[in-house]
């Protein structure tokens, strides 16, 4: 979580300021204290939208699985597996057009890329680099 880790960053230089500029050492304990819960409940409530977002999506993939239209039933996973087809070849063709020529007019571009299998990660729910290294 990249949230946790700034703020972790962060807090430390926020608690000695309020420490600096605040005298009273009992009212500055007291706003270290509140400024943690918020920092806890804010942390709390991205928890609780990601766990939300992906019950929706769960909530989606089981209506489409029980529609009793089959073209219905298998129009998303074939987008995804299509946007997989097109990227794959996308990559394939510009690494070919890059080994087979000097100055290749194809080059591989990452953002044209992610652009072509994105249909494919949202329907598998993967939609940040979070997932990839392994955060939740």
């Amino acid at each position: 979580m990249a949230i946790s880790a700034i703020l972790g960053a962060i807090l430390p230089n926020v608690f000695k300021t309020v420490d600096k500029i605040i005298p009273d050492k009992d009212l500055a304990k007291k706003l270290n204290h509140e400024l943690e819960l918020a920092v806890l409940s804010s942390e709390n409530e991205v928890a609780i939208a990601k766990e939300e977002t992906q019950q929706e999506i769960e909530r989606t993939h089981q209506v489409e699985m029980n529609q009793s239209d089959i073209k219905t039933k298998r129009t998303r996973p074939e987008i995804a597996r299509e946007s997989w087809r097109l990227g794959v070849g996308y990559a394939l063709l510009c690494f070919g057009c890059s080994a087979l020529q000097e100055e290749p007019k194809l080059v591989f571009d990452v953002y044209i890329f992610g652009t072509i299998v994105t249909p494919a990660l949202w329907y598998m729910g993967m939609r940040s680099v979070d997932k990839f290294r392994g955060h939740r």
